[in-house]
């Protein structure tokens, strides 16, 4: 049977019309996905703290402590995202940056709130939980366990964890000497090692300054460490070492850690 050209068109038409719905309704699901995940990889970047800045720079550990909640309510969506969850727990980076920064008889002054570090052992525990390999976790707890010792937390295990994660993670070293040398941790054989490369890789990148910080926040003992550690990396130092009394600013804190 002949069937005008309209009327052919028409039937077509309408033969088509339930799969072409299907199909467009396929794509629309597709996009709010691919949409969804590009929200879910790229939001949580604008806020929480900056992994490598708190570590390097006070007043950016400091400038965390705005987007607690907000970086909190992200790595709980987030869930399962490790790096969410230090996002989260470096938001009170203070508690720790802060006290290490000081000298020791100035510690006391910056007593966190217990609410505080509840919170920050939270959600470093989640991170550790779901991304173990995050050495920057590692070390902030590290220096939880130092700063606010509770049973059962190590400080020399998270230490330890930090360098087998991160052993060259440049923007650790400053910090991860700080906590270090802090404890009697360069005792240990193993670690004692780890540490004297981190010495060396300063030496080699000339941020003095930061050597200088550790070595005047140490016992005398870990005033030694060092010492000797210089004297076979870089022995023109040495001199420097003994008489540099200016500390390095870029660990200083201007405020007290928020409760």
């Amino acid at each position: 049977m002949h069937h005008p050209p309209t009327a052919l068109l028409n039937h077509l038409t309408t033969v088509g019309a339930p799969s072409n719905i299907w199909f467009r309704l396929g794509l629309l699901s597709l996009a709010i996905v691919l949409s969804a995940q590009c929200g879910w990889l790229v939001f949580p970047q604008l806020y929480g703290a900056d992994v490598g800045a708190v570590f390097t720079n006070a007043s950016s550990a400091e400038a965390a402590v705005k987007h607690r909640r907000t970086a909190a309510w992200i790595a709980s969506v987030g869930s399962v995202r490790g790096d969410l969850w230090t996002r989260s727990a470096l938001t009170y980076s203070d508690l720790v940056i802060c006290p290490l920064a000081t000298s020791a008889n100035q510690r006391t002054v910056f007593a966190g709130s217990a609410t505080s570090v509840a919170h920050a052992r939270r959600s470093v525990d989640h991170a550790l939980t779901d991304a173990p390999i995050q050495s920057g976790a590692w070390l902030f707890l590290a220096g939880l366990n130092l700063l606010y010792p509770t049973p059962g937390n190590d400080v020399t295990a998270a230490l330890r964890m930090s360098y087998y994660t991160g052993p060259s993670e440049i923007q650790l070293l400053p910090l991860r000497l700080l906590l270090a040398l802090r404890t009697n941790t360069f005792r240990n054989t193993e670690l004692g090692q780890f540490i004297s490369r981190d010495v060396r890789l300063l030496l080699r990148r000339k941020q003095y300054a930061e050597i200088v910080a550790a070595y005047d926040s140490t016992s005398s003992d870990g005033k030694h460490f060092v010492e000797q550690v210089v004297s076979d990396a870089d022995i023109s130092f040495l001199s420097t070492l003994h008489a540099d009394t200016t500390p390095s600013t870029a660990m200083k804190c201007s405020l007290q850690p928020a409760t």
